[in-house]
């Protein structure tokens, strides 16, 4: 992390070369140009040097008074080295795809303080604040925290150490945007047309809890009253505060850590972040497959049993209506035979019974599936529906026939 100064850093450049001030900062000639540009310090023009040199006259042009900010953080790496290769990238990646992120990794760096957020970035802290505004003052377990919950930074990183988070999103979805990267509305990056998780959380440090002067009160009004009163109530009051101490952590897709620690801060590893957010990128991507292969799997299952079922039950259908019709040929048999009886012992004269075996043998082809006789009154007997659906009852109502 470097702090640079105004008047300092203008004294730098018309003392020296840029090159040669920006080596010393251990950054690009750019960076240090585009510094100078945030902070409205002139720079001097093409061919000073080469006519300083050659012992020409030459004018330096003053620092003009200025309502920006005349200091400026930025972060870089604690020593700027060549990115190493990446075996497993070169695996995942075509060369081309490779080509491209080793030239950002090159040169990604955090972007100035100050510089404007992304536009989703900007949504995001933007959301945190109204959020504060209408909803922070109530208290944790009400119904209002559970309605509208907090964006997830507002309770894993203080205020303090938001914007560290803001500038790390910035500079990375920025420098990225060439290889295609992008961010989501929860501050997820987009690689390779993947969804990376990315969180960030502030360590706490553990502190003997300072009393307020409610709590002292409180504890004042139970030390007077516990003198008189055995009921008497002591407040609970914690024995520590859990205090937010600026050190940050960033996981990636909950498998690679970047911690900060005391050489270097997570802004000095943008390149180590680079790298990894292509291959949880390759992680998302094989784990968005396997779930697509097993939702596949499962819906072909489904369907099969679907299927299965529909043969089922049609089969069941088919082989009860096959029992009702036959239960129904068992009737008609037995009347028939019933009727032969009749007729066996009845006179041939008598032409009530014989009007009777003439209507009972019609209740017989009635009955039996293989005449299927229509009858005048009680029509057309469905065979294949059960007994207790093809029961013969007394109507009450007109409304019932046909």
């Amino acid at each position: 992390m470097v702090e640079y100064e105004r008047e300092k850093l203008y004294k730098e450049v018309w003392d020296e070369p840029v090159s040669t001030v920006a080596k010393r900062y251990g950054v690009s000639d750019v960076a240090i140009h585009k510094i100078c540009k945030l902070m409205d310090i002139p720079v001097p023009p093409r061919g000073y040097w080469a006519k300083k040199r050659a012992g020409q006259k030459v004018k330096k042009e003053p620092l003009p008074k200025t309502d920006k900010r005349t200091t400026v953080t930025r972060y870089i790496s604690i020593e700027r080295k060549a990115p190493a290769p990446e075996p497993e990238l070169m695996d995942i990646l075509s060369e081309e795809e490779y080509q491209k992120l080793y030239s950002v990794a090159e040169s990604i760096e955090m972007l100035p303080e100050g510089s404007r957020y992304h536009k989703t970035i900007a949504a995001y802290k933007a959301s945190i604040d109204t959020w504060k505004k209408e909803y922070g003052k109530y208290d944790y377990h009400l119904a209002k925290h559970r309605e509208h919950p907090a964006p997830e930074l507002t309770n894993t990183v203080s205020d303090q150490t938001r914007p560290r988070v803001f500038c790390i999103l910035n500079s990375l979805v920025k420098s990225t945007a060439e290889l295609g990267c992008g961010i989501t509305e929860k501050l997820y990056m987009i690689v390779r047309g993947e969804t990376v998780p990315v969180t960030f959380s502030e360590a706490k440090d553990k502190n003997d809890h300072v009393l307020t002067k409610q709590e002292e009160r409180e504890l004042a009004e139970y030390e007077r009253k516990s003198k008189t009163y055995s009921w008497a109530h002591k407040p609970n009051i914690r024995k520590y505060d859990h205090v937010y101490n600026g050190k940050l952590t960033m996981k990636i897709n909950d498998h690679y850590v970047f911690r900060d620690s005391e050489s270097r801060q997570i802004e000095d590893r943008l390149t180590e972040i680079l790298f990894a957010l292509y291959k949880a990128s390759e992680d998302v991507r094989l784990e968005r497959l396997r779930q697509e292969e097993e939702a596949r799997k499962a819906e072909e299952e489904r369907q099969r049993k679907e299927r299965r079922l529909e043969l089922y039950n049609a089969e069941v259908d088919i082989t009860n209506s096959l029992v009702n019709e036959a239960n129904d040929y068992e009737i008609a048999c037995r009347i028939r035979r019933y009727v032969e009886r009749v007729r066996s012992l009845a006179d041939s004269s008598d032409q009530k019974t014989q009007k009777w075996i003439d209507w009972a043998t019609e209740k017989a082809d009635w009955f039996d599936p293989s005449v299927a006789r229509e009858d005048p009154a009680l029509g057309i007997r469905n065979h294949g529906l059960p007994p207790e659906r093809k029961k013969l009852e007394h109507l009450w109502s007109i409304f019932w026939l046909r």
